[in-house]
């Protein structure tokens, strides 16, 4: 679970920067339409959801997504204390069960940074910190 809990915390955090750096650069009016659009990208494009014994991924991300569109643009940033949430109620678990393989990845080193840097690279920017 903290593999694939690690890779995508960096990109969910990304997605967070590129938003704040796409709202930055337009005009109060453009921003709240890119937010519209934003919101109702989520609540079209998510499809049924897959019951989370067959799709754990799915569902989590669909349930998330309903969850998300249907608070608006400011619920997008509580991403991860939601999924995290619908992971505890969807597996039966305890939060702590739960929660400790997740300090465990986070506590384990930077996460995604050379995934950053790859980024950063290809679209022709170097990496803003030395690679580990």
């Amino acid at each position: 679970m903290s593999v694939p809990v690690s890779s995508t915390a960096t990109a969910l955090g990304l997605l967070d920067a590129i938003a704040d750096e796409v709202l930055a650069s337009r005009s109060t009016s453009a921003a709240a339409r890119w937010k519209a659009d934003v919101v109702k990208g989520l609540a079209d494009g998510g499809g049924e959801v897959p019951p989370f014994s067959s799709d754990p991924a799915g569902y989590l991300a669909r349930t998330w997504e309903r969850g998300a569109a249907g608070g608006g643009y400011p619920a997008l940033r509580g991403q991860t204390r939601d999924m995290v949430g619908i992971l505890v109620k969807a597996s039966g678990r305890t939060a702590e069960s739960v929660a400790q393989p997740l300090r465990e990845a986070v506590a384990s080193g930077p996460v995604g940074q050379d995934w950053l840097d790859e980024a950063l690279i290809n679209t022709g920017s170097a990496p803003r910190s030395p690679r580990t």
